[in-house]
């Protein structure tokens, strides 16, 4: 199953939508937060996770993946003075991990060594844009990775300016 997804131009909010351009998925900011959260809903806006960034980041940035009862599920993270496009999934059952190249837009994520979905980039001017590749049953918890992932490349482009 492949669905895309696209940020709002202004805002913090995302559009998931199938290839026929359905929406599949929304992905909205909470508002009222200390920490920058943002919901991952179904089209019915039946809240299915939270990503939450952590608030403070020393040698790594942290995003969190929380469940509709805001138990934490997992942490996706990302060391601060690297090269390499390679975030880490901690806290679930089987390693995680999400990666790729530089030289090409796509990160695979793998649960152990078998690739469960990949992520491709999808160039664009003005807003983030990507393309998610997954079973239909990992779709939710491969959008809220994608979401950890935007929000740990967006702080850390706030961060050098």
């Amino acid at each position: 199953m492949k669905l895309k997804f696209k940020t709002k131009f202004i805002g913090r909010g995302m559009k998931v939508t199938d290839e026929s351009g359905k929406l599949v998925y929304r992905i909205k900011p909470k508002w009222f937060s200390w920490t920058p959260t943002l919901k991952v809903m179904d089209t019915e806006k039946n809240i299915l996770y939270y990503v939450k960034d952590k608030w403070f980041n020393l040698f790594k940035r942290t995003s969190f993946i929380l469940d509709k009862d805001k138990k934490q599920i997992c942490a996706v993270s990302r060391k601060k003075f690297t090269f390499k496009k390679k975030f880490d999934v901690v806290g679930l059952e089987e390693p995680m991990s999400i990666g790729g190249s530089w030289f090409k837009l796509t990160m695979d994520i793998k649960k152990g060594e078998e690739v469960i979905g990949t992520v491709k980039r999808n160039f664009n001017f003005f807003v983030n844009s990507f393309t998610v590749d997954a079973k239909e049953e990992d779709m939710p918890l491969a959008i809220s990775m994608v979401a950890c992932i935007n929000s740990i490349v967006g702080r850390a482009k706030q961060e050098r300016k």
